[in-house]
């Protein structure tokens, strides 16, 4: 059964906390492809947050944006074709598959 983690954009869903206990320190990792700007709250999708496009660069395989929840920063790599407008507000799906939880101490 996953356990939700509590973080500065709100409860994170995600796999691999059975070693960690509550109110343990961790440290939560996910690469830039795998995070997703989705359409408007779809039925059933877990983590999914507001957030806004700070940048968007094109760099022909992909659009590297950068996009804030919050006060956290995250780099999302979408595809080329993706209309991404600087300043719009977007749903910015986080995977509960593709975290990672790593000790404080590494």
């Amino acid at each position: 059964m996953d356990k939700f983690v509590q973080t500065p954009i709100g409860p994170l869903e995600c796999p691999g906390l059975e070693t960690s206990s509550e109110g343990q320190n961790i440290k939560l990792g996910i690469r830039s492809e795998s995070i997703k700007l989705v359409p408007d709250a779809q039925e059933g999708l877990k983590n999914v947050f507001k957030g806004l496009v700070k940048s968007a660069v094109f760099l022909g395989e992909y659009i590297d944006c950068e996009v804030e929840i919050d006060d956290l920063s995250f780099t999302v790599k979408v595809p080329p074709e993706t209309e991404i407008v600087v300043g719009s507000k977007v749903n910015v799906a986080l995977p509960r598959e593709c975290w990672v939880v790593l000790p404080c101490s590494i």
